[in-house]
């Protein structure tokens, strides 16, 4: 698209105007547009007094071709006294990586608003580090919200590695939701059932024939390594 002119710009401001759809379609205009005239307009929106259009601006940018020079200002949406903007700025921190949001990206997960908490688990996936085990770790074990605790368990899970995929199977082996087994038994078959083979064979009776799918294949992918010569393991 060629860069906006200064009477499409005049026209797309006069939108912005009143709240409505030519606001919000001026909007997704201006992050289709792509160039820098139409991000400057959008970061001096994400500053607007209306909530409705700081989340607008936000959004929009997160789409724009030019996203990773506003950066910092999706950073300092997520501390938006609106709800509905931070939530944006993690949908937009998902999309785009954003390493500098981390720390508000930590501290929404502890937000009161257990919508706002999921929406930060999700997005921490794009900026995460080895040592956000723990935190996370603690979000799944004492979240009041199972929606919540949910959102962190998915997260435990795309970060299982050699060190920590032991406790999680001990935390998922015997939770009460069957995904949750589930995913225990396919730590055990991707690691290994060293220390946990007891458990594992439990799991064969579970009331969940998922479950015991699981733990089936989990027990044989760990009988053909033994039976593996030497180097084809």
């Amino acid at each position: 698209m060629a860069p906006l002119s200064e009477g499409d710009l005049t026209e797309l401001r006069s939108q912005l105007l009143v709240a409505g759809p030519s606001a919000w379609a001026a909007f997704r205009m201006l992050a289709a547009w792509g160039d820098e005239a139409s991000l400057r307009v959008l970061c001096e929106q994400a500053q607007a007094p209306d909530w409705r259009y700081r989340r607008a601006a936000i959004e929009a940018l997160a789409g724009h071709a030019l996203a990773s020079r506003a950066r910092q200002v999706i950073v300092v949406a997520l501390s938006d006294v609106s709800p509905y903007v931070a939530r944006t700025a993690c949908e937009a921190v998902g999309s785009l990586a954003i390493p500098q949001a981390r720390r508000g990206i930590s501290a929404l997960a502890r937000d009161p608003d257990p919508a706002t908490r999921g929406a930060a688990l999700r997005a921490w996936a794009a900026v995460w580090r080895p040592e956000d085990f723990e935190p996370v770790y603690r979000i799944y074990a004492q979240d009041k919200v199972e929606q919540v605790r949910r959102e962190a368990a998915g997260l435990l899970r795309q970060h299982a590695d050699a060190a920590n995929w032991q406790r999680l199977f001990a935390a998922w082996s015997t939770a009460p939701f069957g995904r949750h087994r589930v995913w225990a038994c396919e730590l055990a078959a991707r690691f290994g059932v060293a220390g946990v083979e007891a458990a594992l064979r439990e799991r064969l009776h579970d009331k969940d024939g998922h479950v015991r799918k699981a733990a089936s294949r989990a027990l044989a992918a760990a009988a053909q390594a033994l039976d593996a010569p030497a180097g084809q393991v």
